[in-house]
């Protein structure tokens, strides 16, 4: 297998001064590359390789968050790009990191100055010079990518073979084994809602309807970082004691990934548990999900939420989740999954959903 790199007709040639093994030279045409990936000396003109490290630093924070960078403002504004611009090269402000990935991400306790998060507050520092090269990272990451390759226990192959069921840590699951992890290390997991949600689709849906659950003193549950170690065991309790599951479904919902716990994996909990659901279709009434296997979980017969991406959130969304909490009790989840009591194409009332996934 050959590995091919392309260009889009925005790459930059580095002719000139090299020292400490950065190569740089000034721009005289239009600058071009996407705003949010771009290092605060380029918006002068200036180019170097740790430009490249800058523009990494972004990506490592992508992976951490599954957010996008510079999207949307607190206010769920769009970021224009003179504003980014101004952040980053005046303000010397960067993308915002969850307090979350700090406290839960494996990479966050590995070893070699903090980790993964270390690493990118490295590469974005706003002197270049102060920048390591990429033969510096590929040495900080190696003990971790060691550590990975021989501690790595369940592969993707054996995932696809369990099936869900098994992916639940034992002490869910019923299992007379014991686990990494136990339930009583997971304090404050029993929330009334986890929501449910693709990172890349509706991480800002998700963030704003938790605040609006929020102010109304209801415990939520959502994971804002790429799951793994107690973390992973985290979203597989929250999502068996919650009371009610929030489904944000968008246009991917529903896809099998590598990770241990994807929407996939959550639906199938959700649907094959029968657990109380509340359903946001957030794609039109006359589009389909990309998966068919959501297509089945989610027919158009069971009631759901219109909610459009980069939308406000719909007027009686938030009574209508309080009011089907209310009907539920205050005990830990259980019973039918049925669909939420909001819109539908048809407008008819709740349904239960009795499909099983397989």
């Amino acid at each position: 297998m050959q590995a091919k790199v392309s260009d889009f007709g925005l790459a930059t040639g580095l002719i000139g001064t090299s020292t400490a093994g950065m190569t740089s030279r000034t721009k005289t045409h239009a600058a071009g590359g996407t705003i949010a990936y771009r290092a605060p000396e380029t918006f002068g003109g200036t180019y170097t390789t740790a430009s490249e490290v800058y523009s990494y630093a972004i990506v490592l924070w992508e992976l951490l968050t599954g957010g996008r960078p510079w999207h949307r403002d607190e206010n769920g504004k769009p970021f224009m790009e003179v504003h980014v611009m101004n952040l980053v090269a005046n303000r010397r402000k960067r993308p915002e990191l969850p307090s979350v990935a700090a406290s839960s991400s494996p990479a966050s306790r590995s070893r070699g100055g903090g980790g993964i998060i270390a690493l990118m507050r490295r590469c974005w520092l706003h002197e270049p010079k102060k920048r390591p090269t990429f033969a510096h990272i590929i040495e900080l990451l190696q003990p971790d990518v060691k550590r990975l390759s021989t501690d790595a226990t369940v592969s993707l192959s054996q995932v696809q073979e369990m099936g869900h069921s098994q992916l639940v840590p034992e002490p869910l699951a019923g299992s007379r084994g014991s686990s990494s992890t136990s339930t009583s290390e997971l304090p404050g997991l029993e929330p009334d809602v986890f929501i449910s949600f693709r990172f890349g689709e509706a991480r800002t849906e998700a963030l704003a309807l938790k605040a609006a659950l929020d102010a109304r003193g209801y415990s939520v549950f959502m994971s804002e970082v790429s799951p793994g170690g107690v973390l992973q065991k985290s979203i597989a309790y929250a999502l068996s004691k919650c009371r009610l599951a929030v489904v944000l479904a968008t246009k991917t919902y529903g896809r099998q990934t590598n990770g241990l716990f994807c929407t996939w994996a959550e639906m199938n909990f959700i649907v094959g548990k029968r657990k109380p659901f509340y359903l946001v279709r957030m794609i039109p009434f006359d589009d389909e999900w990309v998966e068919p296997v959501t297509e089945m979980a989610f027919p158009k017969s069971i009631m759901m939420q219109l909610w459009l991406p980069d939308t406000p959130m719909p007027d009686g969304m938030l009574d209508a989740i309080e009011t089907k909490l209310n009907t539920l009790g205050s005990g830990s989840g259980g019973g039918a999954g049925t669909a939420g009591s909001g819109a539908s194409g048809e407008g008819a009332g709740a349904r239960d959903c009795e499909l099983e996934l397989s």
